[in-house]
């Protein structure tokens, strides 16, 4: 549990470098736990293993992989109830989409973005408010 605890923060550390090549190899790590969540108990989760599987998958610009994942991370969180989880996969998901720029995207990317703001609104989550009005 640990391990896959502290594996669960790198993926937004390659992201915050740009860095595909650690993105892979973390990838490559964690792609095998994608259908768990990662916590630390008895205080601590991060939710689905598959919000950080799809922010590698987009660092590495894999995007048919990466919206796979965010979809998964959207169900995991949804099922376990993790709303603060399921607000910053939203985040994640709409960051990956206005980078991919296909079309379509940038409606998905209003949904996602429109949800994620009422939610940390909701759970006072004023970091994450911030980052999704730094996007709209």
């Amino acid at each position: 549990m640990q391990w896959l605890f502290g594996m669960s923060l790198l993926p937004e550390v390659c992201r915050y470098l740009d860095d595909p090549e650690g993105a892979s190899a973390v990838y490559a790590r964690l792609q095998p736990f994608g259908h768990l969540n990662a916590t630390l108990p008895p205080e601590l989760c991060r939710g689905s293993v598959s919000r950080g599987l799809g922010i590698l998958a987009a660092t590495m610009a894999r995007w048919s992989e990466a919206v796979e994942h965010f979809e998964v991370a959207l169900r995991m969180n949804a099922e376990l109830g993790a709303r603060p989880w399921f607000a910053h996969a939203q985040y994640d998901y709409a960051r990956a989409l206005l980078r991919r720029e296909e079309p379509g995207d940038r409606q998905q990317v209003a949904e996602l973005l429109t949800s994620a703001a009422a939610s940390a609104r909701e759970l006072g989550m004023r970091s994450l408010a911030d980052k999704v009005s730094s996007l709209s």
